[in-house]
C-alpha cells in the first residue's frame, strides 16, 4: 500500500517547517538585523556578501601541523570562491573561540563574541549609539549603523593585517602582521601611519606595544617638514594603487609596477608574517585553481633592513636570515623549532645591571612580565629589571656589567638551553638553573684513611711527597682546558663552527686586515 501523499495544507505546513530549520548561515545576507548570531562548530557557519566573494564567521583555526583543529575558532572575514579561503580579516587571534562560542549582534555594544560559558572573548570597540542593523558589503568591508544610518563600526576601520581595495589607513592607524602563517596572535611588525605624515615599517617588543626604530619610511614631505606637503592617509584604490595622498592633494606611490585590472583579480596588500609588505593578485575565474602572485614587496632586503643592536636579520642573534624567492626571508634556525620556554631558560644575576645602552625600555612592567617580554623576543640577550617597575632590554653585544648591592637591579640574561654545560659548574656566581654539582663520595675518602693510617710513617712520608711531586708534573705539562660552555653565562658568547664562518666570509675569500689577534676577513651578511 502506497503512502498517501501530503495535503496542501500539511505541504504548506512543512514549508514553513522548512524555511524556519533551514540555516540562515548559507544565505547571502546583506542586512543583518539585530539579534542575529552566529555559532562557532564544524561547517560554515557564516554571513556571505551578496555576491557572495566575501565570508564573515567562523573558521577552524590549525593544530600548528598544517591541519585543523575542530575545537578551536577565527572570527574572521576571507575570500569565499577561491580555493585557499585566504584570510583578510580576524577578530580573536590571541584568543581562539572553543567550540560553540557565540557571535551575536547586540543593540548596545555590536558584535559581541562569547565562549559557552558566557565570557566575552571581543567586541566591536568604541559603539556610540544604539545598533540599528549591519551589512557585510562587497568591498569586504562589515558596517555596523545606528537608526540613522550613521556608522559606528567598520572592519575597515579597524584592520589586522591586510587592505582590500577602497580601504584607507589614517593617521595613528597600524596594520600588525600574524605570529606565524598559521598563528594569528598579534606578530611583531607592524605598518604605522604617524601623525606627523610619515608612513613607516617597524618591528614591536611583543608583550607591549613599545615600537622599536623604523626599518622603511616613505616620507611624502621629503625634507621640506611642510604641512601642507606631508602625508594624510594611505590609500589603497578601488584600481589597486597603493599611495600616500597628502594634505595638499598630491599623493606618492609605493610602487611603479603596472596593477592587474581589479575587474579580472583579486587584489591585497598584506603586512606578512615575516615582515615584508606584499601585494598579491589572484584570478577571480573560480574555475581556475591559481595562486596568489606577488606583484612587489617592501623593503627589497627584509634581512638587511632589521637590524638591531643584538644582532642581524628579522629573527635576531639567535638565527641567520638570508634572503630568498621574491626578497622573502629563509631561515636556518640554530635551535630545535618549539615554544620560547622550550629553546631557553633565563639565568637571574641580582644587583646587576648593564648600562648604558637599552634598544627598549618598558614599564611599568612587573618582574613576570620582563622576564617573559625577554624571553619572546629574539632581538633580546639581556633583560634588567630596575625597582620593580622599569624593564630594560638589551642585545649583544653586552657592555661589562656591573654589580651594585644598594641598586635594586636584576638581570635576566637569556640563554639557549642547548648552550648549557653538560657538566655543573662550581662557580657559585653564575649558578645554572635546575642543575647541582656532583656530591664526592665519602667512601673513597674513608678508604684512603685507612690505607694512610694502616702503614708506617716512613712509607706515609714517601707516599705523601711522591704525590705531591707526581700532582705538580702532571698539572705543569697539562694545562686545564676550559669548556666553552662552561663562561657562557660570563660573557654570553655565541660560538661560531668553522663551517659557519667559511659560509660567512665566502671561503675566507677578502682579508681586511691583521692585527695581535690574528687576521680580519671580511663578513657577509
Amino acid at each position: 500500500m502506497n503512502p498517501p501523499s501530503p495535503s496542501p495544507v500539511s505541504i504548506h505546513h512543512m514549508l514553513h517547517l522548512w524555511l524556519f530549520l533551514f540555516p540562515v548561515l548559507c544565505v547571502a545576507q546583506t542586512n543583518i538585523t539585530v539579534g542575529s548570531s552566529l555559532t562557532a562548530a564544524n561547517g560554515n557557519s557564516s554571513w556571505l556578501s551578496p555576491s557572495r566573494e566575501f565570508a564573515f564567521g567562523f573558521r577552524s583555526l590549525s593544530n600548528g601541523n598544517n591541519a585543523k583543529d575542530e575545537r578551536l575558532f577565527l572570527l574572521s572575514i576571507w575570500y569565499n570562491k577561491i580555493p585557499s579561503e585566504t584570510v583578510v580579516w580576524f577578530a580573536n587571534g590571541d584568543r581562539p573561540a572553543p567550540e560553540n562560542s557565540k557571535l551575536a549582534l547586540t543593540s548596545n555594544l555590536g558584535l559581541v563574541l562569547t565562549d559557552p560559558q558566557g565570557e566575552e572573548l571581543w567586541k566591536s570597540e568604541n559603539i556610540l549609539g544604539d545598533v540599528s542593523r549591519a551589512i557585510f558589503n562587497d568591498t569586504g568591508n562589515f558596517v555596523i549603523f545606528d537608526s540613522k544610518s550613521e556608522k559606528l563600526w567598520e572592519s575597515f576601520k579597524d584592520p589586522r593585517d591586510t587592505l582590500l581595495p577602497s580601504q584607507t589607513l589614517g593617521k595613528n592607524k597600524l596594520l600588525f602582521s600574524r605570529r606565524s602563517e598559521e598563528i594569528f596572535s598579534r606578530g611583531k611588525f607592524q605598518l604605522r601611519m604617524l601623525d606627523s605624515g610619515d608612513l613607516v615599517l617597524n618591528t614591536i617588543n611583543l608583550l607591549s606595544n613599545y615600537a622599536n626604530d623604523a626599518y622603511s619610511i616613505t616620507q611624502p614631505a621629503g625634507d621640506s617638514n611642510g604641512s601642507a606637503s606631508s602625508g594624510k592617509e594611505l590609500v589603497f584604490s578601488d584600481s589597486g594603487s597603493l599611495f600616500v595622498s597628502k594634505e595638499n592633494g598630491g599623493e606618492v606611490y609605493l610602487s611603479q609596477e603596472k596593477v592587474p585590472l581589479a575587474s579580472d583579480f583579486y587584489l591585497r596588500v598584506t603586512l606578512d608574517f615575516d615582515g615584508v609588505l606584499t601585494q598579491y593578485y589572484h584570478p577571480r575565474n573560480s574555475s581556475t585553481d591559481g595562486s596568489w602572485s606577488i606583484l612587489w614587496t617592501q623593503p627589497e632586503n627584509i634581512c638587511s633592513a632589521v637590524v638591531s643592536q643584538g644582532g642581524i636579520g628579522v629573527c635576531g642573534y639567535n638565527s641567520i636570515c638570508t634572503l630568498g624567492e621574491h626578497n622573502r626571508p629563509n631561515y636556518e634556525e640554530k635551535q630545535n623549532h618549539g615554544s620560547a620556554e622550550d629553546i631557553y631558560t633565563i639565568v637571574e644575576l641580582k644587583n646587576t645591571g648593564f648600562p648604558p645602552y637599552n634598544y627598549a625600555q618598558l614599564g611599568p612592567f612587573s618582574e613576570d612580565e620582563c622576564r617573559n617580554s625577554c624571553l619572546h623576543d629574539c632581538m633580546c640577550a639581556v633583560a634588567v629589571h630596575v625597582d620593580g617597575t622599569i624593564c630594560k632590554k638589551k642585545g649583544l653585544p653586552l657592555s661589562n656589567g656591573i654589580f651594585q648591592p644598594k641598586f635594586n637591579w636584576k638581570a635576566m640574561i637569556k640563554v639557549p638551553k642547548s648552550d648549557l654545560p653538560l657538566t655543573p659548574t662550581n662557580d657559585s656566581k653564575f649558578p645554572i638553573p635546575g642543575l647541582k654539582a656532583k656530591e664526592k663520595n665519602p667512601r673513597t675518602w674513608i678508604l684512603a684513611g685507612s690505607l694512610l693510617l694502616g702503614t708506617s710513617v716512613f712509607v706515609n712520608i714517601l707516599f705523601i711527597g711522591a704525590s705531591t711531586l707526581g700532582f705538580c708534573v702532571i698539572y705543569r705539562k697539562k694545562p686545564e682546558k676550559l669548556n666553552p660552555r662552561e663562561n657562557l653565562v660570563e660573557t654570553n658568547l655565541r660560538c661560531f663552527t668553522y663551517q659557519e664562518l667559511f659560509k660567512a666570509t665566502d671561503g675566507f675569500k677578502e682579508e681586511l686586515g691583521r692585527g695581535a689577534f690574528g687576521i680580519v676577513y671580511k663578513g657577509l651578511k
